[in-house]
This record gives C-alpha cells, structure tokens and sequence, in this order.
C-alpha cells in the first residue's frame, strides 16, 4: 500500500508540472491563441505522460483493506500483551513454588512413536480455574504468594528426578462430580468440615466403597477467607511424600460452587487398651509432618483412622493410627517460629489449644490436641466441660462477638484446674506426667516438639 500511494503522488505531481508547461507554451504561441481566449487551453498529453498510472476504484478498496488487516492485527497484538499480563492464578502460583526448577513444564507435542502428549501447562488459559481466579483478583492474594520465600519450595523437593505435580482439577463443562463418583452413605451431612459421603469411582471395576468424599462449599470458605490456604493445603497433600501416618488424596476437583477432596477410606475403631501406641503413632506423624513444613491444626479422634501397614521387623501386618482431613493444615509451617499468627481460629473448640483462640499456632498447639485424645482415651471424658466452649445463642455473630467469646474460653480454661485424680492414671505408669505436659497451659511447659514427646517413658 505505501508504494501505490508514493507512486499516485509522484503521477499526480507530474501531470501538474507536464499541465503547467503546456499553459505556459500555449501562451507563448501568440496570435494562434486568440481564437480560444475563452476556452481553457489544451494539455498536451505526452506518451510519457500516458503510460503513468491512474488511481482505480481497485486500487483504493485495495488501500481500504489493508488499513482493516492492519487495524486488526494491532488489536491482536494488544490483546495478546493483555494475556500474558492476566492475573496469575493461586494455584499455578503455587505449581511455580513447588517446582524445584521454579518453571512449569510446555505442553509437549506427540511423540514421534505416537505416544499421547503430555498434559498441557497449568500456566495456559485453558487450564485457569475460573471460578477461583475471579474471586480472588484483585484482593492482594496473588501479591501474597508471589512474596513467599524459597523454603516452602525446598520443602517439597524430591530428591529424585521430580514427578510431574498434581493440581486441582476444574470440572469440565456440563461434567458433573455424579458422572465420576457414587455414594450412598452419609457419614456427615454438613457442619464445618462439610458434606462427608462413602463413595467409589464409577470407572472402578468392583463395587467397593474405598474412598471418602468431602465437599466443601467454596462461599463458606471464601466467608472465612479460607480458600487460599484450604487450596495450598490440598495441593501440597495431593504431592506430599508417602507416609504410613497420612491417609494420601486420591485427587481434588472442583466446579463453581464446591471442592471435592477424594481420599482412601481405612475404616476401624481405635483400641482403648493400646492408648499408648495411638499417641506414638500420631507423634510419629506429627514429627513428619513439622519436619515437612505442615501443621494439621484439627486433630481429633474424627480425623484418626486405623489402617494395616506391614512390619518391616517382622514382615506381619500391623495396626497403625493415621491422620486425615487437612483442611484447616497450615502448609507453611515454620518449625524456626515460635508462633505463627493466624487471622482465624482453626479447629475444633474441644480439642484446640488455649493459644488458638487467640490466633496463634506452633508445633505445641498440635501436641496439645494429643493430650485432648490421650486424656480422652485413658478416662472417658474431657479435661474441660464442654459448656466452656459453647456460644452464646443469645449473642448475634459478628467478628467483634466471636472475639469476645474465644477471648472468654480462654479465661475459663486458664482458670479451671483439670482432674487428675482418675484411677488411670495411678494404673498405667508415666501416664499422668505425659498428659499434663501435653496439656500444660503455657506453651512452655509443654514437649518442645513431637521427637522430645516420643522419648517420654510412657512411650518405651
């Protein structure tokens, strides 16, 4: 288009000059020119000037349409600038931290021997999830986890050759978590951990139920300000290294309105008369866990199942207490920190630490849960009445009244004196020493960590 234009113009400019000499010769003629004094004088048209191009209707629509490409191709460009300046979504910022190489793989291409391709990016727009990308924009989350430091990524390093990370899946289009899973019993039908059901896999070639379905509601998350730690959790579970203490995730998946946490169901009840082995069998989890970085922060009896585990001294089976439900975990833990400070109290009243009531979370405040179980276990009952930790129902909730009231259990546990008079105790040796120090209302009078609890006598 620009050489077309440039060659009109020079015609254009020709034709005038060739104009201006032919006026100028025809009145330099002298009487010949006085006969058509009122007729414009005639140009002579040169063959030179006859073989110059002429502007066409062709030529211009020509123009026309490449002004539209050009115009079309500028907005192109502009919206592909705008795409690789969206925001990041939370969970392939996550991927980004726990890749060890700190990039996510390109979506590879068939191979040559016509094996399938590799999954695409997490990074791609067709893998954003939408609905969690639209909420939390713009709300400073991303910011957040762009600020995390290197120690959560190294705390999921393999030490081999790394496999590729698991995320949670978004539901397709019109797919319906019914199309995948069925269940027909119901072990809770709502309260804070959600919906909890029975279920299999409809792929699943027998009929067995081997798996536990969660569905939490992503409003109630969102109404806590949860979902950001509830989706970092269940990522590092669904990569967190094999151990006989946790019950791994099957996978995660998700759609506008809920998450669905599948993971292996142990059933089982815990034997009373081997309370010891449960809380060395929860201490070695809690060991595992605060080396890797994790709190649980809702230990109860509801989240220990009994599961079969080989004995590698004896090579027989064996019974083993393991820990499920990750859902308030917080995934970077930092065992060099006194106190993690939380915006929320996370857990379940009966069994949280007094600490946890004002927010604050260590390795003691898991420790302390145990000693809630142990002390379960051995009497039957629980050290602090459980009207403690009632609310109010003549209190409306609001955050100014849920303070009120964590601030107020506090105050009636520090003042209530636990009883330690039950007959179990002068039965089973060391085991009223292992309890109060579980137990001890300041933190510093409690185990350290979970390795110094498992050197207790109790537990020889």
């Amino acid at each position: 288009p620009g050489r077309s234009r440039r060659l009109r113009t020079w015609a254009s400019s020709e034709r005038d000059r060739r104009g201006e000499e032919g006026e100028r010769a025809q009145e330099g003629s002298g009487p010949s020119n006085l006969g058509n004094q009122g007729n414009p004088p005639a140009v002579q048209i040169t063959p030179a000037l006859q073989a110059l191009p002429r502007p066409s209707p062709k030529l211009e629509l020509n123009e026309a349409l490449w002004q539209v490409r050009e115009s079309a191709i500028d907005k192109q460009r502009e919206a592909d600038a705008m795409m690789t300046m969206r925001p990041v979504t939370p969970q392939e910022q996550l991927l980004s931290l726990l890749s060890p190489t700190k990039k996510v793989a390109e979506p590879k291409s068939k191979s040559e021997d016509g094996s399938p391709s590799s999954p695409s990016s997490p990074t791609s727009p067709t893998g954003v999830s939408r609905g969690f990308s639209r909420t939390w924009a713009g709300r400073g989350f991303h910011a957040r986890r762009l600020q995390a430091t290197a120690s959560s990524a190294s705390l999921s390093e393999p030490a081999a050759a790394p496999a590729p990370l698991k995320t949670i899946r978004q539901l397709e289009d019109g797919e319906k978590i019914f199309d995948l899973y069925y269940w027909e019993k119901v072990l809770q039908q709502e309260g804070d951990g959600g919906k909890v059901v029975v279920c299999r896999p409809k792929a699943q070639q027998d009929e067995n139920f081997n798996f536990v379905m969660k569905i939490k509601s992503k409003e109630s998350l969102r109404e806590d300000l949860h979902e950001e730690e509830f989706v970092r959790a269940q990522t590092r579970l669904l990569n967190f290294p094999p151990h006989p203490g946790v019950i791994r995730l099957r996978e995660v998946l998700e759609d506008e309105t809920f998450y669905y946490v599948v993971m292996e169901y142990k059933d089982g009840n815990m034997p009373p008369f081997a309370v010891s082995n449960v809380a060395r069998d929860i201490l070695a989890t809690l060991c595992h866990l605060h080396k890797e970085g994790i709190l649980h922060r809702d230990i109860k009896p509801d989240n220990l199942v009994m599961h079969m585990q080989d004995d590698p001294s004896t090579g027989n089976k064996m019974q083993k207490v393991a820990l499920i439900d990750f859902d308030h975990a917080d995934a970077e833990f930092n065992p060099q920190t006194a106190k993690n400070l939380a915006r929320h109290c996370y857990g379940t009243a009966r069994f949280n630490a007094p600490e946890a009531f004002l927010g604050m979370y260590s390795a003691a405040t898991d420790l302390y849960s145990v000693g809630v179980i142990v002390y379960l276990l051995l009497t039957g009952t629980m050290p602090y009445p459980a009207d403690f930790f009632e609310f109010p129902d003549q209190s409306p909730k609001s955050p100014a009244a849920n303070r009120r009231w964590m601030e107020n259990v506090v105050m009636e546990m520090q003042n209530h004196s636990v009883d330690w008079s039950h007959g179990t105790f002068t039965e089973i040796p060391h085991s009223k020493d292992f309890c109060q120090r579980l137990l001890a209302f300041d933190t510093a009078e409690r185990f350290g960590s979970a390795t110094e609890a498992m050197q207790h006598p109790w537990l020889k």
